[in-house]
């Protein structure tokens, strides 16, 4: 049911969002849909190496977990590639239509 909410709630959001500026509907699904995925994202796939450089100024001995995208849960990883297929779908639909 959550990733029920990861596609509704971009689309909900852009509609009232579309009411409230000028902007056409479909730029406002893609700019939801890619701020999702920015969040949806783990962090370590950004931050991992500047954590594990200011860790190491602190602690010269300290050696970090090797975590990876795979190490995700498969849940998250659906969740991840949901979005990502209703972004793509988004901009095909968008970029045909013009």
């Amino acid at each position: 049911i959550k990733n029920i909410f990861y596609i509704t709630i971009p689309l909900v959001l852009s509609y009232i969002t579309s009411f409230l500026v000028n902007i056409d509907l479909p730029i406002l699904i893609i700019i939801f849909y890619g701020i999702l995925l920015f969040f949806l994202i783990p962090s370590e796939v950004y931050l991992g190496s500047t954590m594990d450089y200011n860790a190491k100024v602190v602690n010269p001995t300290y050696r970090p977990e090797n975590k990876s995208f795979e190490d995700s849960p498969k849940s998250k990883i659906l969740s991840i590639l949901i979005v990502l297929l209703c972004l793509i779908l988004t901009i095909s639909i968008w970029y045909f239509s013009n």
